[in-house]
């Protein structure tokens, strides 16, 4: 929503008139994120999931959803509505959309609406596992492999040094977020993946097969396989995978680089 319309329907609902010039930038940012949307997911076997755009707050609506004995989560305007069937789901989509549309005058974009099992819907990049535990979604997962592939591209010119630099303060930040979830299973793969990226990126800044020969025999690669290796026709993310490059750039040796293991943060943040 604009800023303009936004402050009109301020204006007109809420408010006395307000100047757009005289509006506090952190107040202005706060208009700004409520007016963008409202959301609402729901569902325990199914979820009803709800987009509006509005700026009026949904307390009415929690308050008769706790009347009614429905189970909701939520934060800011992320919202989960956990019911007991399908057919529950479809009659508290359709009653909530008659209330919100009816009453608090909110627009519900359909498109963005959904019921669906608990399992196949994120909320805040989690998702409630069979056992009732907390995980990561997939899709969440995704977009972190997608930063590390941005940080690790082997055109960048930079130093290994500054990749892990980089990429420690984009790893620590996110296992700090999923701490809560059951999820080191899928840290182990992650980080096993993000190795194989670095020796990569390592190997590439060779460029020459001699030069990744003497790189492989001066990080404790045995000397016979490393010329063969080095010699190989085989594309850089295929040499990552081999014996003689994983004995040199050891998870050990990582360690010594300075590069942040997500099981083992995840682990201290959960002791």
């Amino acid at each position: 929503m604009e800023l303009r319309p936004c402050l009109e329907y301020l204006e007109n609902t809420h408010f006395t008139p307000i100047e757009p010039e005289r509006i506090r930038a952190l107040f202005l940012m706060v208009v700004l994120r409520i007016a963008d949307y409202l959301q609402i997911e729901a569902g325990r076997a199914p979820v009803t999931r709800i987009r509006m755009q509005a700026i009026r707050s949904t307390d009415d609506l929690d308050q008769i959803l706790d009347r009614r004995g429905h189970r909701l989560c939520r934060y800011a305007d992320d919202c989960n509505i956990y019911v007991r069937s399908l057919a529950a789901g479809q009659r508290v989509m359709e009653s909530v959309t008659r209330f919100l549309e009816g009453k608090l005058k909110l627009r519900v974009n359909r498109e963005k609406s959904a019921v669906a099992a608990v399992g196949e819907r994120k909320f805040l990049g989690h998702r409630l596992l069979r056992n009732g535990k907390l995980g990561i979604s997939p899709k969440s997962i995704k977009r972190a492999k997608e930063k590390v592939r941005q940080i690790t591209r082997r055109n960048r010119g930079v130093s290994l040094a500054q990749v892990i630099v980089e990429l420690n303060l984009f790893l620590v930040g996110w296992i700090r977020f999923y701490r809560y979830a059951a999820c080191r299973f899928e840290l182990q793969g992650l980080d096993a993946w993000i190795r194989r990226k670095l020796r990569c990126y390592r190997l590439k800044q060779c460029k020459r097969g001699k030069a990744v020969a003497r790189l492989l025999q001066r990080l404790g690669a045995k000397p016979s396989p490393a010329p063969r290796v080095a010699s190989s026709a085989g594309s850089w993310w295929r040499l990552s995978r081999t014996r003689s490059v994983q004995q040199a750039m050891s998870v050990e040796w990582f360690e010594t680089q300075g590069l942040v293991s997500l099981a083992v943060k995840y682990d201290s943040l959960r002791h």
